[in-house]
């Protein structure tokens, strides 16, 4: 890869964005782009039995509070490969908090496609998902934190509209940071 998908324009059109897959559905492996080597790098091997119910990335051009571009689970229904840039449609989000830091998890569905529909083509909101499939994925979460040995610590879930409101903050805080490393002569 060329450029660095953490740089790529998130966009502004409502709730729909731009997010990188980094970890697609299905796997045990949880691959995470490093800026540094501008590298996809194999981070973690998930338990016998416990696999990525979605692809799980991030939106680019965002610094959320444990300064990582903001973590997507990203509701399709068959893998992609690891950076594949999806438009995609916030609907939500988890409140979390990894070892004490607030680390949430926004949850978005792929944009409507022409020529291609999906289960999800119609979904605005979080609170349409079924809450058994809610459940099942807090439970992944929760599960794949503490087998790293992180606590864990769920604390609500919020709709399209806060999610929407985080990744334009989080947005702001990696414009001030980008600002700061070229100030100092550093690239992000």
């Amino acid at each position: 890869m060329s450029g660095d998908p953490t740089a790529i324009p998130w966009d502004r059109k409502g709730v729909e964005l731009r997010v990188v897959v980094e970890t697609p559905r299905g796997s045990r492996y949880k691959y995470a782009y490093e800026p540094k080597t501008r590298a996809l790098e194999l981070r973690f091997l998930l338990a016998r039995g416990l696999s990525f119910p979605y692809d799980y990335g991030f939106v680019p051009q965002t610094r959320a509070d444990d300064g990582d571009p903001a973590d997507v689970v990203l509701m399709m229904e068959e893998p992609v490969l690891p950076l594949t840039v999806v438009r995609a449609r916030l609907i939500g989000g988890f409140e979390m908090a990894k070892d004490g830091v607030r680390n949430d998890r926004l949850l978005a569905c792929p944009a409507p496609m022409a020529g291609i529909a999906t289960s999800t083509d119609q979904c605005q909101s979080i609170g349409e998902l079924p809450q058994q499939e809610l459940e099942q994925l807090e439970r992944f979460l929760r599960e794949y934190a503490e087998e790293q040995g992180h606590a864990i610590e769920l604390r609500g879930r919020y709709d399209a509209g806060e999610a929407l409101a985080l990744v334009k903050h989080w947005h702001k805080e990696w414009k001030h940071s980008s600002c700061d490393a070229r100030a100092v002569g550093h690239t992000r």
